[in-house]
């Protein structure tokens, strides 16, 4: 079983790009909103124009997940966007800040795809800052910290589950 990774971010294409064909992206990004794999995927808050607010769960870390998601069987207009993006020497960029408890992983994630002749997505550039592993920043970072209270006394956990 893979551990479960959420994140909270946002996505965007430089704006000139956006403006070559903005029906095109504001279809792209509905598409993207109703594409998942199974329980992992993006859930877009908000968008506006060549921008988009998400939260997420990815399998393991969320950029599994965006490659995932960024499939033309998932998106259709991902090939149009692809050639857009590519003829125009763009970026689509994917920044999120992302928590993994299973693995104490609390980070800053930065990721922006080309795209090949094919329109397959191609990750050409990735940072990953990890953030100091506390509480305190977990819930800073908008993120349900584990009780761990909870989790070292059973019953506790017995309690919970009655109620």
């Amino acid at each position: 079983m893979a551990n479960l990774a959420d994140a909270n971010g946002r996505a965007y294409v430089d704006y000139e790009i956006y403006e070559l064909n903005p029906k095109l992206f504001d279809t792209f990004w509905r598409q993207l909103k109703a594409s998942s794999l199974d329980e992992y995927g993006i859930f877009i808050t908000t968008f506006n124009k060549n921008e988009i607010e998400f939260q997420g769960t990815g399998r393991w870390t969320m950029g599994n997940t965006i490659e995932g998601i960024l499939d033309p069987e998932e998106v259709s207009t991902l090939s149009q966007v692809a050639t857009l993006v590519r003829e125009n020497q763009g970026l689509l960029h994917f920044e999120y800040d992302e928590y993994e408890p299973g693995s104490e992983i609390l980070r800053a994630v930065e990721l922006a795809f080309s795209f090949d002749q094919a329109g397959k997505p191609i990750v050409v550039e990735e940072t990953m800052d990890d953030y100091p592993y506390s509480k305190e920043i977990i819930e800073s970072l908008g993120f349900m910290p584990l009780d761990e209270l909870i989790f070292n006394d059973r019953s506790q956990i017995n309690a919970k589950l009655i109620n």
